[in-house]
């Protein structure tokens, strides 16, 4: 399910490019079947995709192969070798790593990130902790869960493997769509604790504590994060505002 050409204006199907779970066994069937293809290249124009609205070229099939086997390759090594997969997720980007795939139909940095937790959870057998929460999500009873989560986390923290963005971006997902103050609260905070050197972690907890009304400890938060970044324009408008809005 590839494309690198939409037939119409509108995407079809294949607007997410990104690995999913499967059975293992079928993978080198796929894979050989996918080498003989390239194998035959001069013999084919271009691939009639399995759905919709898209079309692909040997050369666009050739860059989607390649890609699948260097995130195989990387993403098994990483985890084997035990690296952080918070530094990992950073620095291993579309723009960075696989620039000849980034604006094609399909490539985005959402399933991108998608294949590389899902390969990583896989190789490492550990639990994805933005998947557990978002478990939570919609439940009477979110308050109760996140707190028996959260504490498991920072018991066993090996157990689970997170990312600075990924957990930054589902709080504002809560603060922002859901208009779930208290549940980003918490989000924040773990995020905070479990990245105690990153100054955007505090940032966003501190907004987070700003929408709940306690001005003092947002105060006290921004102030943390330009601590750890002294070029956080953002924290710094807010300190000028808060402390104007504390004096009145």
């Amino acid at each position: 399910m590839m494309a690198d050409k939409w037939l119409t204006d509108t995407p079809g199907c294949l607007a997410t490019f990104a690995i999913r779970t499967g059975l293992a066994e079928d993978y080198p069937i796929l894979v050989r079947n996918w080498q003989e293809l390239i194998a035959r290249r001069d013999g084919i124009r271009h691939f009639i995709t399995g759905h919709w609205n898209g079309e692909l070229t040997c050369e666009g099939f050739k860059n989607r192969f390649d890609y699948l086997k260097t995130l195989l390759t990387d993403i098994e090594a990483m985890a084997k070798a035990g690296g952080d997969f918070s530094q990992f997720s950073a620095a291993y980007t579309l723009k960075d790593k696989f620039p000849q795939l980034v604006g094609s139909p399909g490539i985005t940095n959402q399933g991108h990130q998608m294949s590389v937790q899902h390969l990583y959870q896989v190789y490492s057998g550990k639990i994805a902790l933005s998947a557990a929460i978002q478990g939570l999500l919609g439940r009477d009873n979110f308050g109760a869960g996140f707190a028996e989560l959260s504490g498991d986390v920072l018991k066993d923290r090996k157990k689970y493997f997170y990312s600075d963005a990924e957990l930054n971006s589902l709080g504002y997902w809560l603060l922002q769509q859901l208009k779930d103050k208290e549940g980003a609260l918490q989000i924040f905070k773990l995020n905070a604790e479990l990245h105690p050197n990153s100054w955007n972690a505090f940032d966003s907890l501190a907004e987070a504590c700003y929408e709940k009304g306690d001005k003092q400890k947002a105060l006290e938060l921004y102030k943390k994060s330009l601590e750890l970044n002294p070029a956080n324009e953002n924290g710094k408008k807010f300190i000028e505002r808060i402390e104007s809005e504390l004096k009145k």
